[in-house]
């Protein structure tokens, strides 16, 4: 199940159609800005091509999707479901390990360098800001 899907079924589930339509465009604007950075920079992996193709690393779309989406995620759970503070300082603390994790297996397994990853956090939370802000505006 894609991303996307996820996040659609949760926002449906809640009756949140407005937030279903922030969210859609800010991450589908995140994956065109990856697409454009990756062939605007041209940088090449560490270890090269992956199958022959998708040869640019910077900057990481991995990072940039974890960092949105569970950032994203954590933003609409907080908004629109009434959790203890236990369970939200919880839940924050288990997606930024997440983040982080994933962050760390681009690294480690050699598909993007640091910069990378740090350009992916970068993209991610200017897009994840953007839709934060476009859902409070959307349930003021």
């Amino acid at each position: 199940m894609e991303i996307w899907n996820f996040l659609a079924i949760f926002l449906f589930k809640l009756k949140r159609k407005k937030a279903v339509a922030a969210v859609f465009l800010t991450l589908v604007g995140s994956g065109l800005f990856i697409y454009f950075f990756k062939t605007m920079f041209n940088r090449e992996r560490p270890f090269g091509c992956l199958a022959g193709k998708d040869c640019f690393s910077f900057p990481s779309g991995h990072a940039t999707i974890a960092f949105y989406f569970y950032g994203m995620l954590f933003h609409l759970i907080n908004r629109f479901v009434r959790l203890k503070k236990i369970v939200g300082w919880s839940l924050g603390l288990f997606f930024g390990f997440l983040i982080l994790l994933i962050a760390f297996s681009r690294i480690y397994l050699g598909y993007h360098y640091p910069t990378d990853v740090i350009g992916g956090f970068f993209l991610g939370g200017i897009f994840l800001l953007v839709a934060a802000i476009l859902v409070d505006f959307l349930y003021q």
